[in-house]
C-alpha cells in the first residue's frame, strides 16, 4: 500500500500595499504625537496625569483633577464650571478640547506596554496571501512571466503595457513604480 506524499500548503505573498500601510503608519505616528501635546498643554494645570485615564477623555479628566486640586472652591458652593472660569481655564481646556477631536478622528487603536501607549499598525491587513495549491500554482506561473519579461526588458524593448491585454489581464502595471505586478482580483 502506497502513501501519497501530501504536501502541506503555505501561502504565497501575493501583494503588500505598501502606500496604506505607511498612511496608516503615518496616522498612527500622529494619534501619538497630538497625545503627547495634549499632555504637554495639559500638564501646565494640573500636577500629574494617569496617561491611560487621560487618554480615554483628554478635557474630562483635566478638568476632574483640577476641581479636584481646588476643592476648597467647590466647598464653597461653586459649580465646577463656574470654578473652571474664576481659574481661567477655558481657554486651555478650549485648545485641549480642539486637539482631542482631532486626536478622537484618528481611527487607531492605543496600546500600552509598560504605561506607555503605542499604536501596532497589522502589515497582514495591508497583504493578500495565496488561498489553495491552485492559486500557489497561477501565482508561480505570472510571477515567472513577470521575471522573464524583465529579463528580456534588459536585452529588448517590451512594450509593458500591452503585457496586461495579453494575459488576460493576470498581469496589471503599477505605473508608479513602472512594475508589473499579479492581478489582485484573480485571487
Amino acid at each position: 500500500m502506497e502513501k501519497e506524499a501530501v504536501q502541506e500548503f503555505k501561502p504565497m505573498l501575493i501583494s503588500f500595499n505598501e502606500g496604506e500601510y505607511n498612511s496608516e503608519c503615518r496616522l498612527a505616528e500622529q494619534k501619538l504625537e497630538l497625545l503627547e501635546q495634549c499632555k504637554r498643554l495639559a500638564i501646565e494645570h494640573i500636577k500629574e496625569i494617569n496617561l491611560k485615564q487621560f487618554a480615554g477623555d483628554i478635557v474630562t479628566y483635566v478638568k476632574a483633577e483640577i476641581i479636584k486640586a481646588n476643592s476648597e472652591m467647590k466647598k464653597l458652593g461653586l459649580s465646577d464650571n463656574k470654578i473652571l472660569y474664576l481659574l481661567d481655564k477655558e481657554n486651555a481646556l478650549k485648545k485641549l478640547e480642539a486637539l482631542q477631536i482631532q486626536y478622537e478622528s484618528i481611527n487607531a487603536e492605543l496600546s500600552w506596554r509598560k504605561d506607555e501607549p503605542s499604536i501596532k499598525v497589522e502589515k497582514d491587513k495591508h497583504s493578500k496571501w495565496t488561498k489553495s495549491p491552485e492559486q500557489n500554482k497561477k501565482l508561480t506561473a505570472i510571477k515567472n512571466f513577470i521575471k522573464a519579461t524583465e529579463n528580456m526588458d534588459k536585452e529588448f524593448r517590451i512594450l509593458k503595457g500591452l503585457i496586461p491585454q495579453l494575459t488576460s489581464n493576470a498581469i496589471t502595471i503599477d505605473f508608479r513604480k513602472q512594475k508589473l505586478q499579479p492581478n489582485t482580483i484573480l485571487f
